[in-house]
């Protein structure tokens, strides 16, 4: 017996065309998606490991032939693409995107990356003097190294329809290529990207994140998208090292910043509504959520475990111990919690069985 297997996860005869959206959860999605689906998920871009973290020592996956060539049914393909991309590749695709209230969005990304653009010094200037330096600031970085992500949600989804002009041949790069320029904030931006928005199947909502994954296993009947190696908190805002003068004048810059994205705040109420309706269909419960929010409060497993401990019997014991340090004080949801882990397609169905029975016993708890 081998306690852990590869990922075996697949959507059978469907496959799945995974539109990142910037600061949506995207890097947690690739540790999910990989540490589930293995290479069933063709990421554009940095490879991911199948413990779910990313593998900068792999070369990246980018050109049209490439994914051509990779991808294959019951897969998904992931990375910052834009509608259209799909119809280059061939086949018939459902179509996932994530999404998150536009303000919020953009001033993580913001905050986490370019915060340095806020750090200037002007204590003798007034509000609107403030004000004036903290939007101009703004319009750089936007008309910069952010150009492609105001109203980037409404932009991805519109996709190639609503490009000016699109040139590419099987060695483009398709993260460029779904980067392509507007010359001007286009009248039918919006139509075209809520017309897309009808045929999209999932919705990853960062602060549903749970929510939004049991959706995914439900649609394609699949066991829970989990990660024991990690607390999907994966690329946070806090990682960022804005100060407090940089957020501050940043602020300064938010009504200028919320008419920049006004496209993209009206597309969001269609997306909360399709994804409010997405889960009431399914009946996702708040037991179901604290399950989930429970594996995940911290990593439960080191990805090294495999290192640590040489013999099956040792791997088994050291899983043991840390789900019982987890259920520590969770005693309404213990029970469901084992059961719940030990469902995990990367464990082996004998491995599983011993280790919930284990679990079970030493909690005090019976099958």
């Amino acid at each position: 017996m081998s306690v852990f297997l590869k990922p075996s996860c697949t959507l059978g005869r469907k496959k799945a065309f995974f539109m990142h959206n910037w600061r949506c959860a995207g890097s947690t999605m690739n540790s999910l998606l990989s540490s589930n689906f293995g290479s069933a998920y063709l990421k554009v871009g940095t490879q991911f490991s199948d413990y779910g973290w990313p593998r900068y020592d792999l070369p990246e996956i980018l050109t049209l032939n490439e994914v051509r060539s990779k991808s294959r049914d019951g897969g998904i393909l992931g990375g910052h693409l834009c509608s259209g991309i799909e119809s280059c590749i061939g086949g018939d695709w459902d179509l996932w995107i994530n999404a998150r209230d536009p303000l919020k969005r953009l001033s993580s990304g913001i905050v986490r990356f370019h915060s340095k653009a806020f750090d200037f010094v002007g204590n003798d200037l007034d509000f609107t003097g403030f004000q004036q330096k903290a939007v101009e600031k703004l319009e750089v970085l936007m008309a910069g190294p952010l150009r492609h992500e105001q109203n980037g949600v409404a932009k991805r989804l519109a996709g190639l329809a609503i490009a000016d002009s699109v040139s590419f041949d099987r060695e483009s790069n398709l993260e460029t290529l779904s980067c392509f320029p507007l010359n001007s904030e286009h009248a039918l931006l919006y139509e075209v990207a809520k017309s897309q928005l009808q045929k999209v199947k999932v919705f990853i909502i960062p602060d549903y994140l749970h929510a939004s994954l049991i959706c995914i296993e439900k649609m394609y009947d699949l066991p829970p998208i989990i990660n024991l190696f990690s607390d999907l908190k994966h690329n946070p805002v806090q990682l960022g090292k804005a100060t407090a003068s940089q957020k501050k004048i940043f602020e300064y810059s938010l009504p200028r910043l919320r008419e920049m994205c006004a496209i993209d705040s009206r597309l969001w109420l269609d997306i909360k509504a399709r994804f409010k309706s997405c889960v009431s269909d399914f009946q996702i419960s708040k037991k179901q959520i604290a399950i989930r929010e429970a594996i995940h409060e911290n990593g439960l497993l080191n990805h090294k475990i495999l290192e640590k401990y040489s013999s099956d019997e040792e791997i088994i014991s050291a899983i043991v111990r840390s789900i019982s340090i987890l259920c520590k004080g969770k005693k309404e949801l213990a029970k469901d919690i084992v059961f719940e882990i030990t469902r995990w397609s990367r464990f082996d169905p004998s491995a599983a069985t011993e280790i919930r029975e284990r679990a079970l016993t030493v909690l005090g708890l019976t099958a």
